[in-house]
């Protein structure tokens, strides 16, 4: 974390059995960034949940759609409000990039052509990521990998190049011996 202090991006993995203490070590990671960087520094955190390993970006779209203020509970129409209205805390581009990715996720448009949604999510999330990194040194925690879907791990290994440019950690948690689709071949 002093080197992501110091500017320089990287990927950590957490890898341990369930209940050996992985989230306790993130817990404490995080109140040791706080003392390094201080309170503003951005600490973001994914989960990876089992019901979300066959929906297509489940891992990032959970965090976009924070970003957005929209809930699982949210009508169709009160989900294009919050994106429409999303927070306007990212340069103009990028803000635009973000609010059609999370439109494509969420499938307002009728027909959604996949690599289009993948292309357009991934430059979302880089732009995004870069934006946010280039502004302050940036913890990204992927906690519960094992449970990511392939378009998540796929998007996951996409941002890595990102890590040579600009302080961003990526602290990544999962069980030894999960089919972590990222981590194979």
């Amino acid at each position: 974390m002093e080197r992501l202090h110091d500017g320089r991006g990287s990927v950590v993995c957490l890898i341990g059995e369930a209940g050996l203490g992985k989230s306790s070590l993130l817990n404490q990671m995080h109140a040791e960034w706080d003392k390094i960087a201080g309170d503003d520094a951005p600490w973001i955190e994914s989960r990876g949940v089992s019901y979300d390993t066959s929906r297509p970006y489940g891992l990032f779209s959970q965090r976009m759609l924070q970003v957005a203020g929209v809930s699982d509970s949210d009508s169709v129409a009160t989900a294009r409000a919050k994106v429409a209205e999303a927070p306007t805390i990212f340069p103009p581009e990028v803000q635009s990039k973000v609010v059609n990715a999370i439109s494509l996720l969420l499938a307002f448009e009728q027909e959604v052509d996949g690599q289009k949604v993948r292309d357009e999510l991934h430059d979302a999330c880089n732009s995004l990521w870069l934006a946010v990194a280039t502004h302050s040194p940036t913890v990204i925690v992927m906690d519960d990998l094992h449970w990511a879907d392939p378009a998540s791990a796929d998007l996951m290994v996409d941002l890595f190049p990102l890590l040579e440019d600009v302080p961003l950690l990526m602290l990544c948690s999962f069980r030894p011996g999960a089919a972590v689709p990222c981590l194979a071949g």
